[in-house]
């Protein structure tokens, strides 16, 4: 009976971590830490934005239009946009939409995938300062200012992600996308968060001359190797982007996080041999992902399992601190989190059922992801989302206030550039 009880201890101490107590360090550690003063002058730096597309033509011209109103000076801002061998009309629509904006692109990937796209794209790029967006992407007319800023206020920042929030999509993926979010900040103000987003983020070029080919998510790639080589990675607040793409049901929100989950577990896994050399912090925050995305579901199960066994004994006595324990912290954790500020304008995510049924589908996503883990593969290239008709219309006036517009215009003939 006394290592029955141990190893439900033990449970409880994962979970508590996992869904409590990492909350709760990171929130004191992040009030504690010293905030630095910095100065920005005007020199922003030279920025090369790629702009990854495969068959995109639905979407193209609106994202050649939002980024043609991205507030950047144009003669330090280099825009590519890397095709990979479209068989629809995505290059003659670049070609038309760019030929009046010397300071855009197209370049013709000799490989498919995101990957091989990026590192041609780097060949061709200029200054230190890569952004990637993505077709789908639509940013904020301040993104690229916002974000230049954050490599100028502090050298040692090597990554810098948008905050990215999702545009015409279910409740539970925008409760979903709220949760992570508020967690990247946290992990950011405690020293640097363990994601971006592939709608918009960009570092610096010094960090990497090329993606490994095996790389399957370059958002999760790079912080995981910026942070492994003592830089740091920033969610940002003030850089504001758009997912005009998502999940529209159930069905299609199982398939994206379970492809993303998957990618997750890849990305742990390589570094995990490299770990024992992590800059501490980096290592507290790389370890908590390791448990929450790879054990935490597990342990939940049994800690479960265990507790219907004790009522069935009729042993309550563990039951009643370690749930009122749980239950506190469980607490104290959701109001540190509902603190954690967001940008202006971001709309709430639903309520306590929401909330519910989206930590219930986010843990058996996870249960499948490990399980599956060793059968399943994918590669950089991947069939994505399709998005309803005329959803372009729809972003266009949810975003007009923001000063960012979606337009899509007819293709009048095809010039190679």
């Amino acid at each position: 009976m006394i290592i029955f009880i141990a190893i439900y201890f033990i449970c409880f101490l994962f979970i508590w971590w996992g869904y409590c107590g990492s909350i709760m360090v990171y929130f004191l550690t992040a009030r504690l830490k010293k905030q630095k003063t910095v100065t920005v002058n005007d020199d922003f730096p030279i920025v090369t934005l790629v702009i990854p597309c495969f068959n995109e033509a639905s979407w193209i011209q609106a994202k050649i239009e939002n980024t043609r109103l991205l507030n950047y000076p144009h003669d330090r801002l280099l825009v590519i946009f890397a095709d990979g061998g479209s068989t629809d009309a995505t290059v003659q629509l670049i070609t038309d939409g760019i030929k009046e904006l010397p300071w855009m692109r197209l370049l013709i990937s000799p490989r498919k995938g995101k990957i091989q796209q990026l590192n041609h794209a780097l060949l061709c790029s200029k200054g230190e300062i890569i952004m990637n967006s993505d077709v789908d992407g639509i940013l904020e007319k301040d993104a690229i200012m916002n974000i230049a800023q954050e490599f100028m206020y502090d050298k040692e920042v090597g990554v810098v992600g948008a905050f990215v929030f999702p545009e015409n999509t279910i409740p539970i993926e925008r409760q979903f996308w709220m949760m992570q979010n508020k967690s990247r900040l946290l992990e950011t103000e405690v020293f640097s968060s363990s994601i971006v987003i592939a709608v918009c983020y960009a570092f610096r070029r010094s960090i990497i001359r090329e993606f490994p080919d095996d790389v399957i998510a370059d958002d999760i790639f790079l912080p995981f190797f910026a942070n492994m080589n003592g830089y740091k990675t920033i969610y940002s607040q003030k850089a504001v982007a758009y997912e005009a793409r998502c999940p529209e049901n159930i069905w299609e929100l199982l398939q994206h996080k379970f492809r993303k989950c998957n990618a997750y577990i890849i990305e742990l896994l390589r570094f995990l041999h490299k770990s024992a050399y992590m800059p501490l912090r980096w290592k507290m925050i790389y370890y908590t992902k390791l448990l929450q995305l790879l054990f935490l579901p597990w342990f939940l199960v049994l800690f479960f399992l265990m507790t219907t066994s004790f009522i069935i004994l009729k042993n309550y006595e563990p039951l009643y601190y370690l749930y009122g324990i749980g239950g506190i912290s469980l607490i104290i954790a959701s109001f540190m989190m509902r603190s954690v500020r967001v940008p202006h304008g971001i709309p709430k995510p639903g309520g306590f059922i929401v909330a519910g049924v989206t930590f219930f589908i986010s843990n058996a996503i996870q249960i499948a992801g490990a399980v599956t883990f060793p059968f399943y593969r994918q590669s950089s290239s991947y069939e994505k989302l399709k998005g309803k008709e005329g959803k372009m219309d729809s972003l266009e006036n949810s975003t007009e206030d923001k000063g960012v517009q979606a337009a899509i215009h007819s293709p009048n003939g095809v010039t190679c550039l």
